[in-house]
């Protein structure tokens, strides 16, 4: 996960400087492109609209990942300063969705959760908060993906933008974490769908 946050945020730090550097000098009259859309669903949970997004292609390992992050009381800004840090997982932020899957055109599923399990590549948690275990154990709140399918419907790495559905069975991460000791052992129904969402390609910019 630290790999992943590190990587992550040193090229969106640097695709900010480029977009500040920037200005415009004349008005276009052109029709727009439709915006860039990310929006989520979770079984008797409020979906929200995420203040900042992040989004990465990752291509250091065998099989290349694309993988997108929303917030929804962070700006892409306050991201960029979270993550630059070491971030350990159980200081994650409230209100984050994690998404991330095989970067190829298709359908790609995964059964098993990455907290007890091997999920592979394809895998999805939304972080609600944290809390004390006992003894200063803190983990994060919130649900992962126990079984995901994510349709990759574009993947451009000329222009950098991808699009995709996802659709999951998420389990409660206090649940999975105690070994059903406790928190909540009912199932909940997840949905996701980036349309034309942009990224950097963090291993053709930083290398290993």
């Amino acid at each position: 996960m630290k790999k992943t946050f590190r990587f992550l945020l040193m090229g969106i730090m640097a695709v900010s400087m480029v977009f500040t550097s920037c200005k415009d000098d004349e008005e276009d009259s052109k029709p727009q492109p439709e915006q860039p859309v990310f929006s989520f669903t979770l079984e008797g949970v409020a979906s929200w609209e995420p203040k900042g997004i992040l989004a990465a292609y990752d291509s250091y390992d065998v099989v290349p990942l694309i993988e997108a992050y929303a917030s929804k009381n962070m700006t892409l800004s306050e991201m960029m300063a979270y993550f630059t840090e070491e971030t350990e997982a159980s200081s994650l932020p409230a209100d984050l969705v994690m998404i991330g899957t095989i970067a190829e055109i298709g359908t790609h599923t995964a059964t098993g959760n990455f907290i007890t399990s091997d999920s592979g590549e394809t895998a999805a948690a939304y972080i609600t908060g944290q809390t004390d275990l006992g003894d200063g154990f803190i983990i994060p709140t919130g649900w992962v993906s126990e079984t995901m399918t994510a349709t990759i419907t574009k993947l451009d790495l000329t222009e950098m933008k991808f699009s995709a559905n996802i659709s999951a069975t998420m389990k409660d991460l206090v649940y999975l974490y105690s070994d059903g000791v406790i928190g909540i052992s009912d199932s909940k129904a997840f949905t996701a769908t980036c349309k034309d969402l942009s990224f950097i390609d963090v291993y053709a910019m930083y290398g290993k």
